[in-house]
């Protein structure tokens, strides 16, 4: 199942857990930023374009106001985004998030951390960058 929007082509069909990276390359002459080298604060994560991160192990993307529906729709479909707003069950966009490769992000500090919500480990300034154009939150937290 190959996705125009999202530029990427997978193997499980509508699942899109499984990039097929080659078939990727073929149509679209390139492979969405998808990094993968342990420790760079992305690893597993897709980056499709400035400011989104989007985690294939739940299905849903991120932007500098957290989780967001419609880069969600866009880049897993529909029932992803559903579930996602299933998830919310009516309340208002989270403020924190964690993603599936162990990372937590603050949007109100614009922080995130490679060590979930213990926030000792200020992730490496590649996810805040992404997400937030800048590591301004920086710094070490005890909260």
């Amino acid at each position: 199942m190959c996705d125009l929007r999202a530029a990427s082509c997978w193997s499980d069909g509508w699942q899109k857990r499984q990039l097929a990276p080659n078939l990727t390359q073929q149509l679209f002459g390139t492979l969405p930023t998808s990094i993968s080298p342990a420790g760079s604060g992305l690893q597993g994560l897709q980056t499709p374009q400035a400011g989104v991160v989007c985690d294939p192990g739940s299905q849903s993307c991120y932007d500098q106001s957290g989780l967001s529906l419609g880069l969600t729709r866009d880049y897993f479909g529909a029932y992803a985004e559903h579930t996602a707003l299933r998830n919310q069950a009516g309340q208002a966009t989270a403020r924190q998030f964690r993603l599936s490769n162990g990372s937590a992000c603050d949007v109100v500090t614009r922080t995130c951390w490679s060590d979930s919500w213990n926030r000792q480990q200020v992730n490496n300034v590649a996810l805040a960058n992404q997400l937030f154009g800048s590591a301004e939150g920086g710094g070490s937290s005890s909260s």
